[in-house]
């Protein structure tokens, strides 16, 4: 299976990592650099300070379970969008704002939207469940670096990884709301 990941930050590294098996191959989107108050809250390490977000992740699945994988330094626009799923059977939206988070919406591969919210919720919604809320401009919230945020942004991911292992094994698509360690189903 190839699956396209969109934000490879605080929950898309631990999406990522949860997932990490030698049959699955990623494609890494993400034109942001490791810093150091990403530490905190994501999958990556103090070593990997500098580094882009996407290569930073694929040298931890890698390492992990010799998961493989593309990473592309960019920055998401509708353009270059198709590219980047035409190969692939499904597609995370993990990015943490509004702007980018319109791109991944409505489009013919199957897209599971995963994020959190500073108060303190998690969304793992799939497309046709999924209503794009207004949020603060790209890099306002720092809820996911946040130490407050790290239980529910932990949290959150698991549930995603468990939502993607069950559609890849019946095609069964479940959206939830996850908080303080409860989840809804939608």
């Amino acid at each position: 299976m190839i699956i396209t990941l969109f934000g490879c930050g605080a929950v898309g590294s631990q999406v990522a990592l949860h997932l990490a098996h030698p049959d699955i191959k990623f494609i890494l989107i993400d034109d942001d650099r490791v810093e150091e108050d990403n530490l905190l809250t994501s999958a990556f390490v103090k070593s990997q300070i500098g580094i882009n977000k996407g290569q930073a992740l694929a040298n931890l699945l890698w390492r992990k379970n010799e998961c493989a994988s593309d990473f592309h330094n960019l920055t998401l626009n509708i353009k270059n969008y198709p590219k980047f799923i035409e190969k692939s059977d499904l597609a995370l939206d993990c990015f943490d704002n509004a702007e980018a988070r319109n791109i991944t919406c409505k489009h013919s591969i199957p897209t599971l939207h995963i994020g959190v919210s500073n108060q303190g919720t998690g969304g793992v919604t799939w497309d046709e469940d999924y209503n794009q809320l207004t949020g603060l401009p790209r890099g306002q919230d720092r809820f996911c670096t946040h130490l407050a945020g790290r239980g529910i942004i932990r949290l959150t991911a698991s549930m995603a990884a468990l939502v993607v292992e069950k559609y890849m094994e019946n095609g069964k698509k479940i959206s939830l709301v996850v908080t303080d360690g409860f989840y809804i189903y939608l």
